[in-house]
Order: C-alpha cells, then sequence, then structure tokens
C-alpha cells in the first residue's frame, strides 16, 4: 500500500499518440508498461494507422522501433512523408518527378529521427526479441509498434498456430512490464469478422481495439 501511495506522487508516464479518438480511448495515449493491439480486415488501414501513430511519435521526439514484418519500411515512410507535406501517399506516383522531390526534401527536413526500423517479413520471434532488447538497452526506446502480429513466425515443433501466437502475445505483454516500454501491434480480422487467433492477444494485453470503416470514408474504433 505504501507503494502504491508513493508511486501516485510520481506524474503518469505516457505518450500522446496525436488521434484525440485514440488518447481518449487509451486514457491520454500509450501508458508504460501496457500493451495495445488495433486489428482490422485485410487492407482496412492497420499499417496506415501504425504510421500515422508513428509519426505523431516521431515529431514528439518519442523514440521507438517500428517492427516492418508485412509493409515494407520504405512504403510507410513514403506515407509518413505525405503526412508531414499534407499529401497522401499516392504523390509518389506523381509523373512531375521534381515536384515530388521538392515536396519530399521539404518533408526531410522538417522531421525529427526518432523511428527506428525493422524491416524483416514474418519475423521471426527469436530475432523479434533479439531486435526489442536491442531497441532498449541501446536505443533507448519508449515503445514498439508490429505490424502486424499474426505475421510473427518461429513456431516449435508440435506448436500449434495459436499456442505460438498466445506466446508472441504474453511476451510482448511482459516485455512491456519489465522494461518499462509500452507496444502497439496490429492484427488480423478475418472474413468473419473474428480476430484471428484472438483469445491470446485479448488475454495478455491491456486494450484490444477493431478498426472499421464504411465506402464513406467513414472509420472507427471498437474496444473488444
Amino acid at each position: 500500500m505504501l507503494d502504491v501511495l508513493s508511486n501516485l506522487e510520481k506524474p503518469v508516464d505516457f505518450d500522446s499518440t496525436g488521434l484525440l479518438c485514440i488518447d481518449d480511448a487509451t486514457e491520454g495515449g500509450f501508458h508504460i508498461g501496457r500493451a495495445y493491439c488495433f486489428a482490422a480486415r485485410m487492407k482496412k488501414g492497420k499499417t496506415l494507422l501504425a504510421g500515422t501513430v508513428s509519426h505523431h511519435l516521431a515529431k514528439q521526439g518519442k523514440k521507438h522501433m517500428f517492427i516492418a514484418a508485412e509493409m515494407g519500411s520504405a512504403e510507410v515512410i513514403q506515407r509518413m512523408m505525405a503526412a508531414e507535406v499534407g499529401g497522401s501517399p499516392s504523390m509518389f506516383n506523381n509523373p512531375d518527378r521534381e515536384k515530388v522531390r521538392k515536396q519530399a526534401e521539404r518533408a526531410v527536413h522538417s522531421y525529427m529521427d526518432n523511428v527506428y526500423f525493422y524491416d524483416s517479413p514474418c519475423v521471426g520471434l527469436e530475432d523479434l526479441k533479439r531486435a526489442l532488447h536491442f531497441g532498449v538497452y541501446k536505443l533507448g526506446i519508449r515503445g514498439f509498434i508490429l505490424d502486424y502480429w499474426q505475421l510473427v513466425s518461429g513456431k516449435k515443433k508440435g506448436q500449434l498456430d495459436e499456442q505460438h501466437l498466445q506466446e508472441v502475445a504474453q511476451w510482448a505483454a511482459a516485455m512491456c512490464k519489465k522494461h518499462k516500454i509500452w507496444c502497439l501491434m496490429t492484427a488480423q480480422v478475418n472474413k468473419e469478422g473474428n480476430l484471428l487467433y484472438g483469445e491470446g492477444v485479448k488475454r495478455a494485453f491491456d486494450q484490444v481495439f477493431e478498426l472499421h470503416g464504411n465506402d464513406k470514408g467513414g472509420a472507427w474504433l471498437e474496444m473488444l
């Protein structure tokens, strides 16, 4: 009880996501020691949301690691650069290369280098552990983003997919508590609308949200 009282004398340590709806739902942003998951169906904006949050964190000077297990870091960085100049990723397909170069140059000059990318398609669990320990001990990161959870490989012989992914989720949550960092993982929702192998992440993580969208461009989060 005395420890609880002592901790109340310290300010709450969290990082704003830069998105008001998410900050409201998470009591200010990503709290140190907590694990968060954003789930969505295929092509519904998981990576876009993760990249937007990463962009806002970098602009605030919050060091973090982005593990790109699906889309490569080059594509994510393009989206960040486009957001920095008020454009969209499609600007990089503009045949007017000089115009694009000037916009990209403006983004580079105004950007803060606080996000560390780890490109690893279908990253293995052991490689993920090594990368994050390097991030914690050498880079001083405050948290990490993994895009996305079900792509983590390294299943042991005889282990079911669900058991393996539950191990990944439990390890990530324990990593956050032990090293006083936060994590955001994105996850896949299947065609039936269920979070694929989702019980493991629901049990291990502090908050799990599903990202929905409609044909009119609207988007919202539902807490699972």
